[in-house]
């Protein structure tokens, strides 16, 4: 006998930011993260919690349009955008600690080089690949905190990035 299948359609009438949605994830404690075009959403089964950016503000989201989001083994969710760079979110800390930005500041040379992540992808030894919209592909450090651009890669768009079971990295 073939399983029932059930839909529940979730839209901004029951609380979600925006409708048009561009990723999702399952966290390993059980929530679903919705990245959409205006917001990162929290779904707990009945309710959504909304993140939004709030411009001059560094205890949120970094940027409102979430393209991609990432679980490390730690349980820190890392949020792409294509308006802010990322944003790491660390449960685990005080309220007002939990988010970090990382964006584009043109005077910081340390800064991450552009605001427009469209992927994000970890490979085996816990670095942080990003696939950017004029700075190719971007890794980062999460010890040190720092991007790194690996040597011949060009100002190009990689829309999405793979690694693969022997560690190596497609875009």
């Amino acid at each position: 006998q073939k399983p029932a299948l059930y839909f529940k359609r979730l839209t901004q009438s029951n609380g979600l930011s925006n409708n048009k949605v561009n990723c999702i994830l399952q966290d390993k404690r059980g929530f679903i993260w919705i990245g959409t075009d205006d917001g990162l959403n929290r779904y707990d089964g009945n309710n959504f919690v909304v993140f939004k950016n709030t411009p001059g503000q560094a205890s949120g989201i970094s940027g409102n349009t979430i393209t991609d989001l990432h679980e490390d083994k730690d349980e820190v969710l890392w949020i792409a955008t294509s308006d802010g760079g990322i944003t790491k979110y660390d449960r685990r800390l005080q309220h007002a600690y939990q988010f970090r930005q990382f964006k584009h500041h043109p005077n910081d040379q340390n800064s991450i080089p552009v605001n427009i992540i469209n992927a994000l992808q970890q490979d085996h030894e816990g670095n942080l690949w990003l696939a950017t919209s004029g700075a190719g592909v971007l890794r980062f450090d999460k010890k040190k905190e720092r991007f790194e651009k690996p040597a011949g890669i060009g100002p190009w768009t990689i829309n999405d990035i793979c690694v693969d079971k022997n560690g190596i990295l497609w875009g």
